[in-house]
């Protein structure tokens, strides 16, 4: 799911820049930044779908717990959605063109999946990447669906991880606008 959405999202923004849709959004009355924004807000919506789509076969086929807090998983899902749209803006921030988002994507998400956990557990990395590991928002992702599918921990148990994902969310999706609109006003 993250890779699908980190990449969704970038692939999108520059697809509008090519196809002159984003042009347009420049000289929208509504400006850029508050359509921008929008876009990417449903795409987090779209994100946590697919990932609570996955939670929920996980229930279904394999009988995995999601907790006693719907809410909290609901939450969590949210949360982790917005984090990777907000990389997939900083993506296309980075990414001058549709080409090259693929690979930067690819560059970025793998090793951030493998460091945060998302391959294999955290303590069975070393103690450095574990701490590198601490700055990657699926690391706290992971955390928080840990606390509420395996530890059945509630709504409390997922505040730190929330904020991290919220905190750092907001700064690669600003960022990630900014270097996007930077270079698209450039053309």
């Amino acid at each position: 799911t993250l890779l699908g959405v980190v990449y969704g999202t970038a692939s999108s923004m520059h697809r509008e820049t090519k196809s002159g849709t984003l042009a347009r959004l420049l000289i929208a009355p509504l400006g850029f930044g508050r359509i921008v924004y929008a876009k990417l807000l449903l795409r987090a919506v779209i994100g946590a779908a697919q990932m609570l789509v996955l939670l929920v076969w996980g229930r279904l086929v394999f009988g995995v717990s999601l907790g006693t807090s719907p809410l909290a998983v609901v939450l969590i899902c949210l949360l982790t959605g917005f984090a990777a749209v907000g990389l997939g803006a900083f993506v296309a921030g980075l990414g001058r063109s549709d080409a090259q988002v693929l690979p930067l994507t690819m560059a970025i998400v793998l090793p951030i999946s493998a460091v945060s956990g998302l391959w294999w557990p955290l303590h069975r990395q070393p103690e450095w990447m574990q701490a590198v590991a601490n700055a990657a928002f699926p690391t706290w992702a992971m955390q928080g669906v840990t606390n509420l599918v395996l530890r059945d921990r509630g709504l409390a148990s997922i505040g730190a991880p929330s904020a991290v994902l919220l905190a750092q969310g907001l700064l690669l999706m600003i960022l990630g606008v900014w270097m996007f609109r930077l270079r698209v006003a450039t053309r």
